[in-house]
């Protein structure tokens, strides 16, 4: 997986798999198009980290009112680091994530591996597709 090439070593991971009855093609496809917002986990971390958006002088979180895609991710600070189309794609983002009023900064490709500035952390999300043959 390319997440071992960005991120051979780490503190936390999480790990779920899920088996669907499509191609994976299709099931690539719909990770793009997957709902995220739809999790009331994730609804209530977009309005947690949305709360500084409120404080004068914050930079402005888009918080999606009715859905939050990958494509939504990328545009609130996640980078893309890797990509096989139709087999796996790889998000990356680092900053200060137990800070409310801390902004996410994207991950560059280039600069992912590179020592991190104190006090921050680095984090990824993996997505991989494969067939499986019964």
């Amino acid at each position: 997986m390319r997440i071992d090439d960005f991120l051979p070593r780490f503190q936390v991971v999480e790990y779920h798999q899920r088996l669907v009855s499509a191609s994976a093609a299709r099931t690539y496809a719909a990770i793009w198009e997957t709902d995220f917002a739809a999790s009331s986990v994730v609804k209530a971390l977009l309005i947690v980290r949305a709360i500084p958006t409120r404080a004068p002088g914050a930079a402005r979180l888009r918080v999606p009112a009715t859905q939050l895609t990958l494509r939504e991710i990328l545009q609130q600070g996640f980078e893309l680091l890797a990509e096989d189309w139709g087999r796996e794609v790889l998000l990356g983002v680092s900053g200060r994530f137990w800070k409310l009023r801390e902004g996410l900064s994207g991950a560059a490709r280039g600069h992912f591996r590179e020592p991190m500035p104190e006090g921050t952390a680095r984090a990824a999300w993996n997505f991989t597709v494969s067939e499986r043959r019964c």
